[in-house]
């Protein structure tokens, strides 16, 4: 009998690593001229229900044929010389269009959407006396359809600068490109390091040694190692003797090797009345403290926002972890003031999180697009608890990225020595 499962929303984590597979087994076929993923992934979102892919080709039914072929194809939904959607082994959904290349770049466009991007952008192409649509531009009084060989040419056409995916959500993102204030996005290359990582001395799988060097592989110029404090949650945390012993192996691996830094840090808990789960003295011989809740989620709003600004004022509190608390696909974000949280998290010059692990991502991208401009600085943190997983901060400059967040609004843009001097302000 035929499988009728329904497709499976997917984690951006999970997503992307399957799109790139996809497009490098597309771009192997010989068959594709150019392939993107397009839709809710290429706009980085967290998460996707179907990965939308568009190719170029000048033997389309081959590249199909190729595509339906994948040794993960578990169900073929649709099939023509043009198009095709498949459902893989693990329920992802996967729908491919292949067109000439030079209908690439707009289709491309067009398919990447959102929906209310593209018809903000034909009210406002509208708005110039031109017509916008799947194919390109189309002259209104003569019929004809301009195509182009970049998506860059038909914003330009427009008068407007490129909008990149990330942003094309329809949230101002086209007035601001009017108006010539579009942020310039903080980049992937602009990131030296990841402030949250997990070690055996906690809840992680690897030395700090073994993440050290996957981070020294990775390009970064730090990293925070920030083991969970013992607590009823993490029984095997550290404690104020155990902080000291990391201290001391940390010092002596700075010693040791070269080519990454690595800093000492510590996620505390922060309690149900707003205190840390460990004692102050010792947080302060710490280059970085995250403050984060892991209990008592059933708070009320105004209770859950003076637990976390009640953390805040603790002079040792670098950054508050997680912030909304939320665990995607599992349970939403506990109630909270952001607006009070902000404004506590910049008069105490304390830093909000955007947690890169792929259940988190938090905190949300239209949270960091109203926090823009408020001066409170954002720290991503891989959150990783597996040195192969250190490659989540990549997630997390999606998020801010999405956030309308620039290189300037990121703490990990820094240098080592700023970032310290940040942090001890």
């Amino acid at each position: 009998m035929e499988d009728e499962r329904p497709a499976q929303v997917k984690l951006l984590g999970e997503a992307l690593p399957a799109a790139r597979s996809m497009v490098r087994y597309l771009s192997g076929s010989g068959y594709a001229t150019r392939v993107s993923p397009a839709g809710s992934l290429r706009r980085m979102k967290e998460t996707v229900e179907t990965l939308d892919m568009v190719a170029s080709s000048s033997r389309p039914a081959k590249l199909v044929q190729h595509f339906c072929a994948h040794m993960d194809a578990h169900r073929i939904l649709s099939r023509s010389a043009h198009r095709a959607a498949v459902v893989l082994k693990d329920g992802f959904r996967v729908d491919l269009r292949v067109v000439n290349d030079a209908l690439y770049a707009p289709v491309l466009r067009y398919q990447t959407g959102s929906t209310r991007h593209n018809h903000a952008l034909e009210e406002y192409a509208a708005g110039q006396g031109m017509l916008v649509r799947e194919p390109g531009l189309i002259d209104p009084g003569t019929g004809r359809q301009v195509s182009f060989a970049e998506e860059h040419e038909l914003f330009e056409a427009l008068g407007l600068p490129y909008i990149e995916p990330e942003l094309r959500e329809d949230r101002g993102e086209i007035q601001a490109a009017a108006r010539g204030t579009l942020p310039d996005l903080v980049r992937y290359s602009d990131i030296r390091g990841d402030l949250h990582v997990h070690t055996r001395w906690s809840d992680g799988a690897h030395s700090i040694s073994e993440c050290a060097a996957t981070a020294a592989g990775m390009g970064f110029d730090y990293i925070v190692i920030c083991d969970h404090s013992r607590s009823a949650q993490f029984p095997h945390g550290l404690d104020a003797s155990g902080i000291r012993d990391q201290i001391r192996e940390i010092e002596h691996l700075n010693r040791e090797r070269s080519g990454i830094r690595i800093l000492s840090g510590i996620e505390a808990g922060i309690d149900a009345a707003g205190n840390l789960d460990i004692a102050g003295p010792v947080l302060q011989d710490l280059d970085v403290v995250i403050a984060s809740v892991h209990s008592s989620f059933r708070m009320s709003r105004e209770e859950m926002t003076g637990r976390i600004t009640g953390a805040m004022h603790c002079d040792a509190v670098d950054i508050i972890g997680h912030p909304t608390g939320r665990i995607l696909l599992k349970r939403p974000g506990y109630p909270l003031d952001f607006g009070q949280v902000l404004k506590t998290a910049r008069d105490m010059g304390v830093c909000l999180e955007i947690n890169a692990h792929p259940r988190r991502l938090d905190l949300p991208d239209i949270l960091c697009q109203e926090a823009k401009g408020s001066g409170v600085i954002f720290a991503i943190g891989s959150d990783a608890h597996r040195k192969e997983n250190l490659w989540f901060t990549d997630l997390g400059v999606t998020v801010a990225r999405r956030g309308w967040l620039e290189s300037h609004d990121v703490a990990n843009t820094l240098t080592g020595d700023d970032l310290i001097r940040l942090f001890n302000r």
